[in-house]
């Protein structure tokens, strides 16, 4: 029987969450018996079918470009918009008048005559925008800047069908005679306008990825409307992350395009609300807020059915707690027992501590790194391993230099992809990092090749080898917690894999 080195270095347990390949569990995007399709219209036209779900809030903006019409400054203009009162809740703030309130937002027309808000709303769903007193004197000067004339938010009340039509009646330009340049929706001759009627961003599904990074994926459509610069930015926490919104779209439309765009989450954030900021043009267009824990809730109601997914999920969630107990991060106020509320929301307190049982004492380990003399050939000696999992699940290896000159030749990879040596923080030690690791794979074996000049041999090491050695060596439980709790999430995935 060979003996075997068990060297553990540090192990570092901040885990992200990212989406298992050959699965997706999305949430957010309409179900069957849960779909609303909102049709927007613009005198008489359609301009965009949205699909979402009950709850969700749509941002309506009516666009109207005057800027060929005496640079925007308009005397008059009247019109409606109507909706399906019955599905849907008009979510703008009312006074006791039934006036908007907020007539900078929902109506960006400047009245030198009248402060009050432009638009009132009748009880059978019609909400009415007008000039007060037309004047060629005193104009209402359009905002050129973004060219909205109105902007209504609705949040959707029940499925099926409904619409939002907006219609405009009078636009008179700004002359002495205050010509009428549309006449109940129809262009009078000689004038040109852009009138249509689209949505703000807004996100239409949500995913998790348990791949490599383990992120939340968003995906968001946005409106044509907004061409500019693109970029995203992801706080929670103390923690951070943005990038460039350079993504292709998943998808388009007449009027815009949906894309996804994901956010690494450490295991011990996983009840943290991530908050996005997407900007156009270093403008922002839309903020959304989210967390893993509130995925977890939605995924398991939206998969009732499926005991594996839901399994997943709560061994998910597990995990997280266990790295909130180690690095004592929010163990107190609110986000202390969110993780535990998710799972007691999907299993009954004894059904769950059967389940999270099943880790088991030690796992099959095929390692045979810590066997190999690397001395002759290679110029150096294995050391030991360690795995950290702060932003991806990444194992290292870690070896001292015997021969500097034969060293300087040796290389390393797995599969195709070459491995380079690095120094860790003491310098005592070179290192190779092995990541990329899917959450179903955490406790495979990886297979690494060594190479100097006509001298090549694989080894194998497995994070099952930590893991039996920290379980039966480390007396710190919450230690062992986190990696009970990474077996069972890591042995569900593939299981869901398996079946899927």
């Amino acid at each position: 029987m060979k003996k075997k080195r068990r060297t553990a270095l540090t192990l570092l347990l901040i885990f992200v969450i990212g989406a298992l390949s050959g699965l997706s569990i999305t949430v957010g995007a309409a179900e069957s018996d849960n779909t609303a399709v909102v049709k927007l219209y613009n005198n008489g036209e359609l301009t965009e079918t949205l699909s979402c779900s009950i709850g969700h809030v749509i941002t309506v903006v009516t666009q109207l470009d005057t800027s060929g019409i005496d640079d925007g400054r308009i005397s008059a203009v009247e019109g409606y918009q109507t909706y399906t009162s019955e599905k849907l809740a008009l979510m703008d703030e009312l006074d006791e008048d039934d006036m908007i309130v907020d007539k900078g937002s929902v109506f960006p027309l400047i009245s030198v005559i009248s402060e009050n808000a432009m638009g009132h709303l009748d009880e059978d769903g019609t909400l009415y925008f007008t000039s007060f007193t037309p004047s060629p004197s005193k104009p209402f000067v359009f905002d050129a800047e973004d060219g909205r004339l109105i902007v209504t938010k609705y949040k959707v009340t029940s499925a099926g069908e409904s619409e939002i039509s907006t219609n405009l009646n009078t636009l008179a330009k700004n002359d002495r005679f205050l010509t009428k340049i549309i006449n109940k929706g129809v262009v009078q001759y000689g004038y040109s306008f852009d009138f249509i009627s689209h949505t703000d961003p807004y996100v239409t599904a949500n995913s998790i990825s348990l791949k490599d990074e383990i992120g939340i994926n968003y995906y968001i459509y946005i409106p044509d409307y907004y061409n500019g610069e693109k970029s995203v930015t992801f706080t929670w926490g103390n923690d951070g992350y943005s990038k460039e919104f350079t993504d292709t779209p998943v998808s388009t439309s007449s009027y815009g395009a949906n894309y996804k765009v994901s956010c690494p989450v450490s295991a011990r954030s996983m009840t943290d609300t991530v908050h996005m900021s997407l900007t156009d043009n270093e403008k922002e267009i839309f903020t959304y807020d989210y967390s893993i824990a509130k995925y977890t809730e939605l995924a398991a109601a939206a998969y009732s059915e499926r005991e594996d997914l839901k399994d997943l999920l709560c061994y998910m969630l597990e995990y997280g707690a266990a790295a909130q107990r180690k690095f004592e991060y929010k163990t107190s106020g609110d986000n202390a027992d969110v993780a535990d509320s998710c799972i007691a929301n999907i299993y009954s307190d004894e059904v769950w501590a059967q389940r999270k049982a099943e880790a088991p004492v030690s796992l099959d380990d095929a390692t045979d790194i810590d066997s190999f003399d690397f001395n002759d050939n290679y110029g150096m000696k294995y050391y030991g391993a360690s795995m950290s999992t702060t932003s991806k699940t990444v194992i290292r290896l870690y070896f001292t230099v015997t021969d500097s000159d034969l060293f300087a030749s040796t290389s390393a990879s797995a599969g195709s992809k070459a491995l380079p040596f690095f120094t860790d923080t003491s310098g005592r030690y070179k290192y190779i990092e092995i990541s990329g690791i899917s959450a179903k794979n955490i406790f495979d074996t990886n297979t690494v090749t060594f190479t100097n000049g006509t001298n090549s041999v694989d080894r194998v090491y497995s994070a099952a080898n930590y893991y039996n050695y920290t379980l039966n060596q480390n007396q710190d439980a919450k230690v062992i917690d986190i990696l009970k709790a990474m077996y069972n999430y890591s042995a569900s995935a593939a299981g869901v894999l398996k079946t899927s």
